[in-house]
């Protein structure tokens, strides 16, 4: 069977590939991946949670200083505690064999 590209990998994609990579069913790995915010989030500010993913950590954003919108009205971020994901090496790859984006049949146009 062959596997979507990463620009044709939506969510349910992804959790039947998972599901069959491990051998569970589709509802388990739904609900795993479902359940997995709200528990990192569980923890304090500072807090981080190393995962095969990478290293989750909790932040504390600070309300920002207001801005004026487009639409003309004053606004500004409001705190609060974030996750922030700082990937590992199962979360990187070598990207210098990756294609190029452009076809090995387009010829170069020669006013460029």
């Amino acid at each position: 069977m062959a596997h979507p590209s990463v620009s044709e990998m939506d969510y349910q994609a992804l959790v039947e590939r998972i599901a069959e990579t491990t051998g569970s069913d589709a509802d388990t790995v739904r609900a795993i991946l479902g359940a997995f915010p709200g528990v990192v989030m569980e923890g304090d500010v500072g807090e981080k949670t190393r995962t095969p993913l990478g290293v989750f950590t909790l932040t504390q954003r600070k309300q920002s200083k207001p801005v004026k919108t487009p639409t003309g009205h004053w606004g500004s971020a409001q705190p609060m505690v974030l996750a922030r994901l700082k990937p590992g090496t199962k979360l990187r790859r070598d990207s210098s064999n990756e294609p190029s984006g452009l076809s090995s049949e387009m010829e170069e146009d020669p006013n460029l």
